[in-house]
């Protein structure tokens, strides 16, 4: 490969490579979001698809300066001309299904998402209204995708005005400055993902170093005669190829579970290598330019548009597409989306018009979605009880209750004088001597067994503990450390996690442990089960119920929702949702039985399932859950029999 001044300066010309690796990073987004496990951080294909734009559009902004045709309206129409018109499309027919057959308060969510999406600041609502982007609220959300358009668009924004200034001012301190915001935006990021993790996912000071190391490529490429390297051939193979094995090992090893690190630098530097040294000639270019990859990289747009609401609008279906047809239909939709839309109208002269008809149109859809009241009868089944927030730890309780008393719930609330009890000696009921007998620690999942094992440990005359808190981890950090989260302050927890600690260890009591198990990780818990097997404390892991596949609804209005109708006698199944990390959160279960003598689960799904693997959800007109993963009272007491049984076998075997 000759290392000519034509190929570097092709900063500014067609590159078939670019499209390649385009197709690259969107792939793996897909599988990613259709939960294929060998691909867990397929979720980093957005970094790669942050540096190609960062490198493109300097390329052309570096070229119109160099022809002196640069103009702010000419550059933002173009980005008009290649984003919008796909992008109106898919949010108008979002909102047309939606309005038609979503569930009315998800329609009335949804609408407001819309506007954030074709206004340019989906990043900054999720980032304030979902929390975590792999939380179930984000998940549920079939617009989550548009925060990195967001992002980018913010970008076209701004760095045409910081490279009018710089070009006409400091020219020469462009790639210096360029090169500042590199560094200083990664610093950024890596501060903040232990303290702002969702903020440093979400936001443009924080993602800003991905973009500008394309942006950076680009004023090095042409500015330079030669190449970054003396003309090697062997370079110029192994280069581009180290590249493509950072980012596939990025989607398969450095980032498994859709965690974001600083090892997202991985991604974005094999995009970075690849974009500066894949010449002519080497394998990885033969392999970028094939015709089949370069295909699937110019419909790539079209194909990240599409996939995400066609997969959350499936898994919310009461009978949902097959993986065949799942996939077929994102193909369909994607190339009609291309052919149709994204080619007619990329060099459309007269394109401002349609598209200011069409967002006063997207606009009126996203208000009626916002607006509309939907009415679900719900008084066909009778009222779920929820008795958790009467054993809920949670210093202040008021947005709790403000949330659940709007909702088709019996509530219970806690007796005051408990707000400081979080860090005293929790909730005790005193039914047998001074110290618990019994301890249950959860968060909400622990607050939808607490009713039943006050009920269980009174009638066997147990004193009883609780350490239950929402939101918040049953498992203690040992050493304890001053971590908190968006419910509870670092303060909070390292007291929290003390008074714990103290009276585990004075009362020894038999503790049983409730959560979302599909939301722990092995290294979370195994900690306090060490610390648990040290002082020889017998433990219970109760096992979470099948997960519905609705989401975080409740699950009365969303019964209603789906035209479902309460008969006396008859029980009632709907299909599991959330099933992979379910499974992942039963082995966890499974190796915790198994690796600590101390410590036996208490199983849970096989009472609720049939043969066909639905799950249980009426009684007649009893609903046993009350959202996607909780179950109401009626339900939890299903299990009673199993937790008492669990109990008595520990009691029988406690050397104290």
């Amino acid at each position: 490969m000759q290392w000519e001044a034509k190929f570097v300066l092709s900063a500014i010309r067609y590159r078939p490579e670019i499209d390649g690796l385009r197709a690259v990073a969107v792939i793996p987004v897909v599988m990613f979001h259709m939960g294929i496990p060998w691909m867990p951080g397929g979720f980093a294909g957005v970094d790669v698809f942050f540096v190609i734009s960062g490198f493109l559009i300097t390329s052309i902004l570096l070229k119109d300066f160099d022809q002196g045709t640069f103009t702010f309206r000419g550059f933002w129409m173009r980005r008009v001309r290649r984003i919008a018109p796909a992008l109106l499309t898919m949010l108008a027919a979002v909102g047309v299904f939606s309005l038609a057959a979503v569930f009315g308060p998800d329609m009335n969510l949804f609408g407001k998402q819309s506007f954030s999406a074709l206004f340019s600041f989906a990043n900054l609502y999720f980032w304030r209204t979902s929390g975590n982007y792999w939380g179930q609220d984000a998940e549920g959300s079939p617009l989550l995708h548009t925060w990195s358009l967001s992002v980018e668009e913010q970008f076209y924004l701004f760095f045409p005005v910081f490279m009018a200034f710089m070009m006409k001012w400091r020219s020469k301190w462009i790639t210096p400055a360029t090169a500042l915001i590199v560094v200083s935006s990664y610093a950024l990021f890596v501060y903040g993902l232990q303290e702002h993790s969702t903020a440093t996912f979400y936001l443009p000071p924080t993602r800003a170093w991905e973009l500008a190391v394309g942006c950076l490529l680009a004023l090095t490429l042409f500015h330079r005669r030669e190449g970054l390297f003396p003309r090697s051939k062997l370079l110029n193979q192994i280069i581009p190829f180290a590249g493509l094995m950072m980012i596939l090992f990025s989607f398969v090893v450095f980032l498994p579970g859709g965690n974001i690190s600083w090892a997202m630098a991985a991604p974005v530097t094999g995009a970075g290598l690849i974009i500066a040294f894949c010449g002519v000639g080497s394998g990885t270019h033969s392999f970028l330019s094939s015709k089949p990859v370069v295909f699937i990289g110019k419909v790539s747009y079209s194909l990240y548009l599409w996939h995400w609401p066609v997969l959350v609008f499936n898994q919310t279906a009461l009978d949902p597409l097959g993986p065949t047809l799942t996939v077929a239909l994102i193909i369909a939709l994607t190339l009609a989306s291309y052919y149709l839309v994204e080619r007619p109208t990329r060099r459309a002269s007269k394109i401002l018009a349609p598209v200011i008809v069409s967002v006063i149109a997207v606009s009126a859809i996203c208000g009626g979605m916002v607006f509309r009241k939907v009415e679900y009868d719900t008084t066909v089944f009778n009222t779920p009880v929820w008795h958790g927030l009467v054993y809920d730890l949670t210093p202040d309780q008021s947005s709790a209750i403000a949330e659940l008393e709007g909702q088709h719930l019996e509530l219970k609330l806690r007796e005051s004088g408990l707000e400081e009890a979080y860090h005293e000696q929790g909730l005790i009921r005193y039914y047998g001597g001074e110290n618990p007998d019994v301890v249950l620690m959860g968060d909400s999942h622990g607050l939808m067994w607490a009713p039943v094992v006050d009920e269980i440990c009174k009638e066997m005359e147990w004193t009883v503990g609780f350490w239950t808190w929402t939101g918040v981890s049953p498992f203690i950090q040992l050493p304890i450390q001053s971590a908190g989260t968006d419910l509870i302050t670092p303060e909070q927890q390292e007291a929290y996690d003390r008074a714990r600690v103290e009276s585990i260890e004075s009362w020894r009591p038999i503790v049983l442990i409730a959560t979302r198990w599909s939301a722990r990780t092995l290294q979370e818990v195994v900690p306090m089960m060490d610390w648990l097997e040290t002082l020889e404390i017998e433990s219970l892991i109760i096992e979470q119920p099948p997960e519905l596949f609705f989401g975080d609804k409740f699950t009365v209005e969303y019964l209603a929702h789906l035209g479902l109708k309460s008969q006396d006698g008859l029980d009632q199944y709907i299909r599991p949702g959330n099933i992979h990390r379910y499974w992942n959160g039963v082995e966890l279960m499974s190796i915790l039985d198994e690796f600590y003598d101390n410590c036996q689960f208490v199983p849970i799904q096989d009472i609720f399932r049939n043969r066909s693997g639905s799950v249980w959800v009426l009684e007649g007109n009893q609903p046993l859950y009350i959202d996607d993963d909780h179950l109401s009272l009626a339900g939890a007491r299903k299990a009673a029999m199993r937790i008492l049984q669990g109990i008595l076998i520990k009691e029988s075997s406690d050397p104290l």
